[in-house]
């Protein structure tokens, strides 16, 4: 034989696939020429489909499989396997079905190209059945086309019947080519024989097995009929044997388990059709046999005495057995979340009780799906468990109402202000919760919620509790305790309400609010607080540490300290942090360094309350500012200053909101300095007041009272701008000059007269003769002039020594024009 072209193998293949014949001379010249000269192959297929021939072999009205199985029948001699027919199909179905002619041709193109190409190695995966089955396929294929160009290109015949007739004799095997040419050669002709009756097997229950196998024996056409209404496992296994030459399987058809798995997918897969009723009694069964059933439910009808093991099942068997099952029971053991979601769309067609095994349920089911799983279906003695982790308040709502069935519940977290949860939902929730796995945002929680919450606490996850959690008088020490505790997270807004009520006779109130025991407990944990609210702390009550943790988590304080109670350490702290405490919240008896009242920012003042303030200065020079006690301060405070034994400088501010109505105690010291010196020349080394503007007897007046516990000043003196039987102190005008040294001030002072002496007014005897019994006496000298001591007026107050000195105090309080009467003197207490 010649080599064939391209065109012509082109074309000899379209005669092969869809005339089952070689071609004729005339006819083959004509498709081979059109191609040549630029015509679509899958044109011309289309053109060769409408022919008669062609018709015969694919009649309109094919379904996609019909289509493909005429071809198989044709062209291979053999109906297609399940696996081939149902890709061909597939493949047809995507370019537009077997109702359309361009996606016919084009399928008849695919699967001649591919058979037109020898298979000479096995592919991985491939049965050695299937190979020997493709490669006598292809090798036929390839004979037919080859043996079609001989006929048409060498024969030139154009004897349609001897086209025929050659062309049935070609097979995979290359001999045949040779008996093919030889009679259209004419060198034998075959015998003229009358061709036996074709008798089409119609098989119905009167068949026996055998009967069965003896008509398909006899029959090799695929027009073959079965009514199965009755047949039996025997008869029904004769029938799936003789499946390629039956055309269709009507009545109704009762599948079992004596079926295997390939008979029952050849049945419910390849042979019948929505007009057969497919009875399945699943008694029996293995999930084998009972998945093509599953895949199948269009043509299946009913499921009987179906018992299934869910574990290893897909999710598309499960929804085909359950959608046709009548009274199922399955065991739930190993189910997906997905599986066990088509359990709960299906629980209608199961049994009561009918779910058994371990049955886990998640948050992928629906409050309907989670209802109908635990009612009657479950039974009682399934092991079910809930991984409840991002169910909604509908969801938990659901499982609350059918708790009889759960056995635990893990991954639980709920909101206390989801309208689906109620207090009594979330306890019953809780009864079945696994240790250590619940989560809950309590932001907004009732009364009743939280004591859900406090007495479940043990089922919290560590930091499992968070929102805005609010604690108040009413809170026991237990509860206190447990809601600071490791349950709770750090990131929950803790508040604490104290609430303490500012009592009037503070310090000593016996209970403001939350008690000490409650705030001991809070103190313990005050990581999980992040406010507390007008607490009343009690310095006594708390040690440095609670203290501290309690003051820097607190709002609006009420701080008693009690005679003093307060250490170092707390008071330097609350110093600092004056802003946790409320206005006028401050009270009992407070003793601060000079360095702890500047550290109070200007607050002091307006936090006192009650009780009494000492500010003791240190032995250098120091500025105790006493401007910040305004006139917020409570009536009842009263100040002490005992300076040091170096130079102070007391700054009382200069208007009228600045330290009014206060007594204010200058305490006496241990005059052992040196310095300043008689030669000094300025005034930096004295004691200092400044701004002391509202001496007086009104409610707004200061009082200035030196005394002290030494008796420096004997009984003390008292320092106002107006007072009844009362008189200046003695003063002294002189004129200084750079030159002028402090002993010319202290000369001056030495020269002044005492003032009368009467029952009612202090007596200050004329130096240099004192009587040293008489106490403490008081002097003013004005310097005007030139230097570091000019226009200044100086406040001496002399001690029980006769001669004024520099051990006595010696006060820089304001410019050289300061009246005779800014002062006024008398004893404490007159």
């Amino acid at each position: 034989m010649a080599t064939p072209t391209s065109p012509q193998l082109a074309i000899a293949r379209l005669y092969t696939a869809l005339f089952n014949r070689a071609p004729d001379a005339d006819g083959f010249a004509f498709w081979v020429r059109a191609l040549e000269n630029g015509a679509s192959l899958s044109v011309l297929a289309q053109s060769m489909l409408t022919a008669p021939e062609s018709v015969a072999l694919y009649p309109a009205g094919q379904t996609d499989a019909q289509f493909v199985t005429s071809y198989y029948t044709s062209v291979f001699g053999r109906t297609p396997d399940p696996d081939g027919l149902a890709f061909w199909s597939a493949a047809l179905a995507a370019q537009g079905g077997a109702g359309n002619p361009a996606a016919r041709a084009t399928l008849i193109q695919q699967i001649s190209t591919i058979a037109s190409a020898p298979l000479t190695e096995k592919p991985a995966g491939m049965s050695d059945a299937a190979y020997a089955q493709t490669v006598a396929d292809r090798g036929r294929f390839i004979n037919k086309t080859e043996f079609g160009v001989w006929f048409a290109a060498e024969l030139k015949s154009n004897d349609q019947a001897l086209a025929k007739n050659t062309f049935a004799l070609v097979t995979d095997n290359p001999g045949s080519l040779t008996a093919a040419t030889n009679l259209g050669n004419g060198s034998a002709v075959p015998p003229v024989t009358e061709p036996a009756p074709i008798v089409v097997p119609h098989i119905t229950v009167a068949d026996t097995p055998a009967a069965i196998a003896a008509k398909f024996a006899a029959y090799a056409g695929t027009a073959g009929t079965v009514d199965a209404t009755g047949l039996g496992v025997a008869q029904l296994q004769e029938v799936v044997l003789a499946r390629a030459k039956i055309t269709s399987v009507t009545g109704t058809l009762l599948l079992t388990s004596g079926l295997s798995q390939p008979e029952l997918a050849a049945l419910v897969i390849n042979m019948v059709n929505l007009d057969t009723i497919v009875n399945v009694d699943a008694t029996g069964m293995s999930l084998d046999q009972l998945s093509p059933i599953g895949m199948s439910p269009s043509v299946v009808s009913v499921v009987n005495n179906l018992q299934l093991s869910l574990s290893g099942v897909s999710v598309l068997v499960v929804n085909g057995l359950l959608l046709r099952a009548v009274d199922a029971s399955v065991v739930a053991t190993g189910a997906n979340a997905v599986t066990v979601g088509a359990l709960a769309n299906h629980a209608a067609k199961l049994i009561d009780n009918g779910i058994t095994g371990t049955l886990v349920m998640t948050s992928d089911l629906s409050d309907t799906q989670i209802t109908a799983l635990l009612g009657a279906k479950t039974a009682d003695a399934a092991n079910v468990t809930v991984n409840a982790a991002g169910m909604n308040g509908t969801r938990l709502a659901a499982l609350a109402g059918n708790l009889d069935k759960v056995d635990s519940i893990t991954n639980m977290s709920f909101t206390a202000n989801d309208p689906a949860l109620t207090s009594n939902i979330v306890t019953a929730l809780l009864a079945k919760a696994a240790v250590g796995s619940v989560s809950a945002n309590v932001s907004g929680a009732s009364a009743d919620f939280m004591a859900t919450v406090i007495s479940q606490n043990a089922l919290f996850a560590d930091s499992g509790i968070t929102g805005d959690i609010t604690l108040t008088k009413s809170t026991s020490v237990a509860d206190i305790t447990t809601l600071l505790g490791s349950k709770t997270a750090v990131a929950a807004n803790v508040t604490i309400n104290a609430l303490a009520a500012l009592n009037q006779s503070m310090p000593g109130a016996t209970e403001l609010g939350l008690s000490d025991t409650q705030l001991a407990a809070v103190a313990a944990g005050i990581d999980k607080v992040d406010l507390i609210v007008r607490p009343y702390l009690k310095l006594a009550s708390f040690d440095d540490t609670a203290t501290i943790a309690l003051l820097s988590k607190a709002s609006n304080a009420i701080i008693d300290t009690g005679n003093n109670a307060g250490s170092a350490t707390e008071l330097s702290f609350l110093m600092s942090n004056l802003s946790k405490v409320g206005d006028k919240s401050l009270g009992g008896t407070i003793v601060l360094t000079s360095a702890q009242l500047a550290s109070t920012g200007g607050l002091l003042g307006a936090k006192l309350y009650t009780g009494a303030l000492t500010i003791n200065g240190d032995a250098t020079n120091d500025t105790i500012d006493l401007s910040s006690l305004s006139a917020t301060q409570a009536l009842s405070t009263s100040v002490a200053v005992n300076p040091g034994a170096g130079a102070d400088k007391l700054i009382f501010g200069r208007v009228p909101s600045q330290v009014q109505a206060q007594t204010v105690h200058v305490g006496s010291r241990a005059e052992t300095r040196t310095d300043p010196l008689t030669t000094d020349t300025n005034t930096d080394n004295f004691d200092t007041l400044l701004g002391v503007a509202r001496l007086g007897t009104g409610t707004d007046a200061v009082i200035l009272r030196f005394e002290g516990p030494t008796g420096a000043f004997g009984a003390g003196l008292e320092f106002r701008s107006a007072h009844t039987a009362v008189q200046s102190p003695s003063s002294v005008n002189v004129t200084v000059t750079a030159a002028s040294t402090m002993a010319d001030i202290l000369a001056a002072a030495n020269t002044l007269n005492p003032v009368a002496s009467s029952s009612s007014v202090l007596v200050l005897p004329a130096p240099p003769q004192p009587d040293p019994n008489e106490g403490p006496k008081a002097y003013l000298v004005r310097a005007t002039g030139t230097g570091g001591l000019a226009d200044k007026t100086y406040l001496i107050v002399n001690d029980e020594v006769p001669e004024i000195t520099l051990a006595d105090t010696i006060v820089v309080i304001g410019g050289a024009t300061v009246p005779v009467d800014t002062f006024f003197v008398t004893t404490v207490g007159a």
